[in-house]
């Protein structure tokens, strides 16, 4: 709208109507409604007249052309203004534009970017970032962010935004020209500088796998720009020097769980997991480490009866150690090297206790077979619950005494003495048949033995 005011002097006939012709004119021309000139709206304010053009009554004007608008008033008596009231007019309904252009901010997917699109696409920053553009307006009135105004340098503008902490943050760019006509902008950035979080709930400290193969699985979270990937490496512990590593990742859509199936270990030993999580800006996170191993492998074991047998006995083509009593002091040796002996047992029902110089040692008492034999059972187990047993066999006890029977002896004995006889028997066989004179302990005589019978002269 094009408005102003006029006024007639005081001794003047008064204001009769206001023309306005849109051209070029020659000299003093008389306005008319014939000649092309049209009239404005006019209105009273106090003692003067005031008058307005819209852009509408000026018929169809071209975009981006100038034109000039000529203004006359005539009074009551016909006098005519001078025409020095010419407008320039430039015709913009075109709202201003500007490229939009950033530093330091990706994309969702974590990729750079330097290009803005003006749709309100959101955009990322893990440190100081800045957008701006250039300005292909001529006529810029004023250029605004969030209606704080920003001065164009060569219709160049930019924004550094200065950020204290992690959120998410919209710019509003308003762009208006000098017809008033506004652009309007919006670019969101999330800003982002902390890690994720990540957990792992599977294998759990001190897990075993028996097969070689392993699953691992967790959970992830990030309030800023998203997690984008998990990774693990695993190292074996129980190697020290250069231990090789087995390593892998994976990218996931959200956050959440997440799994990675039959990874496969090759040897046996300890290990060590350590999952990292990723977000879109490349922000890490750690879960915290997890020890766990691969022991399919029993213990190793060597056992004994520490008691001294009493002889060895040979009994169907077998050699047997021959003790005194159902009762063995056992001594065993075991050991692990990969997830240690957890326990050493004797025939299931007692456990051996490890002394100082690491041997295990203990008491058991064994149930005899009806002929005296027996055997005892050591098992050593690891952590994990893989054992290893040995048997001690061919053992052979001892309990009960010689079976002795006198058959013959004199009613009266002479001087030149008299010969007793009779029979013996044992399970285990018969080492000496020894007689004693009552009367006399000092005398004593060894007997013969020969085929469950024995013989002795005494004198």
């Amino acid at each position: 709208t094009i408005k102003g005011t006029c006024a007639d002097n005081e001794s003047g006939s008064g204001i009769d109507s206001v023309y306005y012709y849109v051209g070029d004119i020659t000299g003093k021309e008389t306005p008319s409604t014939e000649k092309g000139w049209l009239l404005a709206n006019l209105t009273k304010v106090d003692d003067e007249i005031g008058w307005t053009v819209s852009l509408t009554d000026l018929g169809s004007l071209t975009e981006g052309e100038t034109y000039k608008v000529h203004i006359k008033a005539t009074d009551k008596a016909g006098n005519i203004s001078e025409d020095n009231s010419a407008i320039t007019l430039y015709i913009d309904s075109t709202p201003p534009a500007t490229t939009l252009e950033g530093t330091a901010l990706f994309d969702s997917t974590g990729n750079p970017v330097s290009e803005l699109n003006s749709d309100g696409s959101a955009y990322y920053a893990k440190e100081s970032f800045s957008f701006g553009g250039t300005i292909t307006e001529v006529n810029l009135e004023s250029i605004k962010i969030n209606g704080d105004t920003v001065t164009p340098a060569e219709n160049k503008w930019k924004s550094e935004p200065k950020i204290e902490k992690d959120g998410t943050y919209t710019y509003k760019v308003v762009l208006t020209d000098k017809a008033g006509n506004q652009s309007e902008y919006s670019i969101i950035v999330t800003y982002d500088t902390k890690s994720p979080s990540v957990s792992v709930t599977s294998p759990a400290a001190g897990d075993n796998t028996k097969d070689g193969k392993i699953t691992i699985s967790g959970n992830t979270s990030d309030i800023g720009s998203g997690v984008k990937k998990i990774s693990y490496t695993i190292t074996e512990v129980s190697v020290s020097e250069n231990p090789a590593a087995i390593t892998g990742e994976k990218e996931i859509a959200e956050a959440g769980e997440w799994k990675f199936e039959n990874i496969e270990i090759a040897n046996e030993g300890k290990y060590s997991l350590t999952v990292k999580a990723q977000d879109v800006l490349g922000n890490s996170g750690s879960a915290p480490e997890v020890e766990f191993y691969y022991d399919k492998t029993p213990p190793s074991l060597s056992a004994n009866i520490s008691d001294t047998a009493l002889f060895t006995y040979t009994k169907d083509e077998k050699n047997y150690s021959v003790y005194s009593s159902a009762t063995f002091n056992i001594e065993a040796k075991a050991s692990d090297t990969v997830s240690g002996v957890s326990g050493v047992t004797a025939n299931s029902t007692t456990a051996l206790q490890k002394g100082e110089d690491g041997s295990y040692k203990g008491t058991v008492v064994a149930s005899l077979k009806p002929d005296g034999t027996t055997s005892i059972s050591i098992v050593a187990s690891d952590k994990y619950g893989n054992t290893a047993t040995q048997t001690i066999e061919n053992i052979m006890v001892d309990v009960a005494p010689p079976s002795l029977a006198i058959s013959s002896y004199p009613e009266n004995a002479t001087k030149d003495g008299f010969t007793l006889s009779g029979t013996v028997s044992d399970n285990l066989g018969v080492e000496s048949v020894a007689v004693t004179d009552s009367l006399d302990s000092a005398k004593s005589y060894e007997a013969t033995v020969s085929g469950g019978k024995w013989s002795v002269t005494l004198k």
